[in-house]
């Protein structure tokens, strides 16, 4: 009988802590709903050259300032691509903006479009969060970047094939770099909207 009045005593109270436990569960998916919307919103701007993006010295830059002829572009956007993934592994996928002339990545941090890197149009993103970079003339020459989670710096290595080396010897040294992909990188032109599915990573 007094296992039973306990029981009876908790269960009300274990009824207010799961609708306590449901309400918090709710009011963070529509905070995290209302920060996506905000993400959203600033990318698809920024896309536009309706907003700008601030870099590490507070300077803002738009869309056209990452490009050579912004102006001349056609209707289609041809010239400028985009694509969105994660690089600083909070679950939320970055901007990547490739142009004519450079390779930047933007994030959101306090509301505002912040630039968390930029780089040279010959520079991509690989699979595992790390920025190829590689450049043909008279030689070949690779960089391979690893960026901390704003965007800093933390290692790099280069490779130049004026170097006299076998082709054996010169695949072996770049194969551990060269041969991580990209293919979770999917770039699409400047025109096709930011979609909400895309910024959850579905």
């Amino acid at each position: 009988m007094g296992v039973i009045f306990s029981l009876m005593l908790m269960l009300p109270l274990a009824e207010k802590k799961l609708q306590k436990s449901i309400s918090d569960d709710r009011n963070n998916t529509i905070t995290e709903m209302n920060e996506l919307s905000d993400i959203l919103r600033l990318y698809n701007l920024f896309l536009k050259n309706e907003v700008g993006s601030n870099n590490k010295k507070g300077e803002s830059y738009f869309l056209k300032d990452y490009c050579n002829n912004f102006n001349k572009l056609d209707k289609t956007g041809n010239g400028v691509r985009y694509a969105l993934f994660d690089m600083t592994n909070d679950g939320i996928p970055e901007l990547h903006v490739l142009t004519d002339i450079s390779y930047s990545v933007h994030t959101v941090e306090g509301k505002k479009l912040i630039t968390w890197y930029e780089g040279d149009r010959y520079r991509r993103p690989l699979n595992n969060k790390a920025i190829l970079g590689k450049t043909e003339s008279s030689e070949t020459y690779y960089e391979y970047i690893v960026l901390d989670n704003k965007g800093e710096e933390v290692f790099s290595c280069a490779f130049e094939d004026y170097i006299k080396l076998s082709k054996r010897k010169w695949e072996k040294l770049t194969s551990p770099f060269l041969s991580i992909g990209s293919d979770k990188i999917n770039w699409k032109n400047i025109n096709d909207k930011v979609e909400w599915t895309e910024l959850k990573g579905k």
